[in-house]
């Protein structure tokens, strides 16, 4: 099977044993991933390890490719036969990559990261809705089918807390700065 892993933020580290996993079952690999800038991007050698094609994508163009995965990805799309597409990554960038890929009809895993709290399932924190129905991050994923995610309501669950956050960081910003 040809798979494109693709990897943004915190979510390049977590592609590493996917990609060897994969790798590990005979998939030709194409792993790509994504920063705001060159010095953001880590462990590209050892996912060059176990790609077969490897991108970088900086949004700043500070290396590799310059602009968003998605636009990467609709003209690697175009010319390849893909089978599957697995990400790891902010919720928007998941969010984006599933809508990439949903014209194409091309299977798409994301790892999500709802908000969690016990890991167990027991508080019901990271309730997201797939396919109609309510899973839970925690025991039901964090993999899931992209195309089946209710994002409208994950997003808007990922920001209840938006107004603290900030509050936090202007706190946080006072005593550091003056």
């Amino acid at each position: 099977k040809n798979i494109v892993c693709i990897g943004g933020c915190y979510g390049i580290g977590a592609l590493y044993p996917v990609i060897r996993m994969f790798k590990e079952h005979k998939n030709h690999i194409t792993t790509i991933i994504e920063a705001r800038s060159k010095f953001l991007l880590y462990w590209q050698g050892e996912l060059r390890k176990y790609s077969d094609e490897f991108y970088e994508i900086t949004r700043d163009g500070s290396r590799g490719f310059k602009g968003h995965v998605n636009d990467f990805l609709v003209d690697y799309i175009k010319k390849n036969k893909i089978d599957m597409v697995y990400v790891q990554g902010c919720t928007y960038l998941t969010y984006l990559v599933s809508q990439t890929t949903r014209p194409f009809n091309v299977k798409t895993i994301v790892g999500l990261n709802p908000i969690m709290v016990d890991a167990t399932g027991m508080c019901g924190v990271c309730r997201v809705i797939v396919g109609g129905e309510t899973k839970f991050g925690c025991v039901d994923g964090p993999e899931f089918d992209g195309h089946q995610v209710d994002w409208d309501t994950l997003l808007a669950r990922r920001r209840v807390y938006l107004d603290k956050e900030k509050y936090s960081l202007s706190f946080y910003e006072c005593e550091k700065y003056g």
